[in-house]
């Protein structure tokens, strides 16, 4: 009986339980302390700062020297009288916009009529609105006008004298008192297409009134008939 000999090996491990046999331990860096990088990359953080530092300042510089060269550049040929005959364009327009209307041409649009808030309100003559008598206002006709109104839906008129300015809301030329409005039954819709005829308009205060006198007529006299 053959007798088999133990032998023992002792494996001497780690706190944490692994074998250290054959295996070459590193020393970590002290706890608290970072681990420093390699220079090389210091100096690759270094530059691309100063690179993005004068491309910042070059950008800067050139976005203020064009503004500066643009400010001091002359302007363009033909540009000052374009503008200027374009600005005496708009104010032509806007004169002849503000100038009263004295073509006696008659005009079409909306007619509408005053609310009952705007009773005995001031008007644009200084009187105030009185909702019974036939009067009415025009954005385009001159104060004092008297012109003939005419529902185009059914064909009935009215004579008024637009003493005040309005309707402002768009397509509307004429706004109507409320006698005015039931005479041209026109209160159930409020609205209704019209034709504004001038018949009178008052005399132009700009323009001296001029008045033409007629000629005497030279009455030849008969012959055989001397003056004595």
């Amino acid at each position: 009986m053959h007798e088999v000999a133990s032998t023992t090996r002792t494996i001497t491990s780690t706190p944490t339980g692994w074998p250290t046999g054959g295996l070459k331990s590193v020393p970590a860096s002290a706890p608290g302390k970072a681990a420093r990088p390699p220079a090389a990359v210091a100096q690759a953080c270094r530059l691309g700062f100063c690179l993005a530092f004068c491309l910042a300042f070059c950008l800067a510089f050139c976005l203020a020297y064009s503004r500066d060269a643009r400010a001091a550049a002359p302007p363009a040929a033909g540009t000052s009288s374009a503008a200027k005959s374009a600005g005496k364009a708009g104010t032509a327009k806007a004169a002849a916009a503000r100038r009263p209307d004295r073509s006696g041409k008659p005009r079409k649009g909306k007619a509408s009529y005053y609310a009952k808030k705007f009773a005995h309100k001031k008007m644009a003559d200084g009187t105030p609105m009185n909702p019974h008598a036939e009067l009415a206002a025009s954005k385009t006709l001159p104060l004092g006008t008297t012109a003939k109104v005419t529902n185009l839906d059914n064909g009935k008129s009215a004579v008024v004298e637009i003493r005040d300015r309005g309707p402002y809301a768009k397509g509307r030329i004429v706004d109507l008192s409320p006698s005015t409005a039931e005479k041209l039954d026109m209160t159930q819709q409020g609205v209704a297409p019209v034709e504004v005829t001038p018949l009178a308009l008052p005399p132009d205060d700009n323009k001296a009134a001029s008045k033409v006198e007629p000629k005497a007529e030279n009455k030849a006299e008969p012959p055989g008939k001397t003056k004595n």
